[in-house]
């Protein structure tokens, strides 16, 4: 396919890339085989020390690439907003890939909806086997996307209890990512950085869903263990973002103890039973009839180890397909 290049774009794709060029080729194929052609590509190295820039076509003007030092995806995603051309943007991380049709979807969508300022899609799970082979699963199908997003009041509610869809299901307007001041750059935010920018734009703006496959988010079974520490920091700095914003103080009594168990439910997962503890207090003082809140916090009463085996038999019993049912 040959790329439109004397157009201004409509759609700008920013990619963070630190230490992974060898992923570089893939992201950029999947990019070539668009089927929509007025969009740019940012990549921003953030302080890589692999050979990144040799792997980049010097070629293809649609290609724009920013250095800066290593500060984390927040900061590097602030940096391609800064200089993007588009009025909608891609979030993309170099791991990932976008299917054919997404470009041209998502921009269509959001060019005949002026009231929506993100739209998100469905999407291919996909993990690698032992044996080399893939295994791809619909997003809707592996317990994702199951909470409904919408109006502000709607967006309030899903996301104060998880962080709804993986960053590259989204088209979203620049405008309100500006409005929004971008990701948050602290070290607190170094993960989970979508999540709070989400729940900040979901407040004042609509968002809508379409129920098509548009990505492909490829699952590192050992990334989550590795950053238990930076997420478990990064749940604390988002409960607190959360409780005391002005959405949240529109929910019901009932609504805040969902979110607390549900970061409870979190810092069990990433090993802090303490901290979960804590959590599932706030929920039943929120909600004192809640007996999922009450059986999570009997969960902490057990030693660490305890707790954390409790827990997944908890998580296959009250959490299913991505929903608490309380």
């Amino acid at each position: 396919m040959i790329l439109m290049t004397n157009i201004q774009p409509k759609v700008s794709v920013i990619i963070p890339v630190y230490n992974r060029a060898g992923y570089i080729p893939p992201v950029l194929a999947s990019l070539q085989s668009q089927t929509f052609h007025e969009f740019e590509a940012i990549i921003v190295d953030d302080g890589s020390i692999d050979h990144l820039e040799e792997l980049i076509p010097k070629n293809l003007d649609w290609i724009k690439i920013i250095h800066q030092e290593h500060r984390g995806p927040g900061p590097a995603r602030n940096r391609g907003i800064h200089i993007a051309a588009g009025e909608y943007l891609v979030f993309l991380d170099v791991d990932d890939a976008i299917l054919p049709e997404k470009l041209e979807r998502q921009s269509h969508y959001l060019d005949g909806h002026p009231e929506i300022s993100l739209v998100y899609s469905n999407g291919y799970l996909v993990k690698t086997k032992d044996d080399g082979t893939e295994e791809r699963i619909l997003l809707s199908s592996a317990g994702l996307l199951q909470f409904k997003l919408g109006t502000p009041e709607e967006n309030i509610r899903a996301l104060s209890v998880t962080n709804v869809f993986p960053i590259h299901t989204a088209m979203v307007r620049k405008q309100a990512v500006l409005d929004a001041n971008g990701f948050d750059e602290s070290e607190e935010m170094y993960v989970l950085e979508d999540w709070d920018l989400w729940f900040r734009i979901g407040e004042k703006h609509q968002f809508a869903f379409e129920d098509i496959p548009t990505i492909e988010y490829n699952v590192d079974e050992g990334g989550i263990s590795k950053n238990k520490l930076l997420m478990l920091k990064a749940s604390v700095s988002m409960e607190k973002k959360i409780a005391s914003s002005v959405g949240f103080s529109t929910l019901s009594p009932g609504l805040q103890a969902r979110s607390h168990l549900a970061f409870g439910i979190l810092a069990l997962k990433f090993g802090d039973p303490n901290l979960a503890r804590g959590r599932f207090l706030k929920a039943i003082k929120k909600n004192p009839l809640n007996p999922i809140a009450w059986a999570a916090y009997s969960l902490t009463l057990f030693g660490k180890e305890n707790s954390i085996r409790y827990f997944n038999y908890f998580r296959e019993k009250f959490v299913t397909r991505g929903q608490l049912h309380l």
